[in-house]
C-alpha cells in the first residue's frame, strides 16, 4: 500500500527543514496536503484570523478618534464649564463642533 505523505515543508531546527510526517488526505494540483497544511483550509483560517484583527482595530480606531475628537473639542473649555454641562451638554457640544 502506497501511502503518499504531505508534501509541506516544516522546520524543526535551525540548520534546516523535513517534509511533514503526516500522512496526506487532501490532493491539491497532484500535490498531497495533511489536514493542517490543506492550502483551502489554510486560506479560510487566515482569512478568518484577519477579519477579527480588522474588528478589533476597527472598534480601537473609532475610540482613538473619538477621544481625539473629544480632545480637540474640549482643549478651549474649562473643566468648570465641562462639569457645569455634564455628559449630555458635554456629547451636544461635540456633536455640534464635529458637523461644523
Amino acid at each position: 500500500m502506497n501511502v503518499e505523505r504531505c508534501c509541506k515543508q516544516v522546520f524543526r531546527t535551525g540548520w534546516g527543514g523535513n517534509n511533514c510526517t503526516r500522512k496526506g488526505t487532501v490532493e491539491v494540483n497532484g500535490k498531497w496536503y495533511c489536514w493542517q497544511h490543506d492550502p483551502e483550509r489554510v486560506k479560510r483560517e487566515d482569512k478568518k484570523r484577519y477579519q477579527e484583527w480588522k474588528d478589533k482595530n476597527d472598534a480601537s480606531n473609532a475610540v482613538w478618534h473619538r477621544r481625539t475628537l473629544e480632545r480637540e473639542v474640549c482643549q478651549d473649555v474649562s473643566t468648570e464649564e465641562i462639569e457645569k454641562l455634564g455628559a449630555g451638554g458635554l456629547l451636544r457640544m461635540l456633536l455640534y463642533e464635529y458637523r461644523r
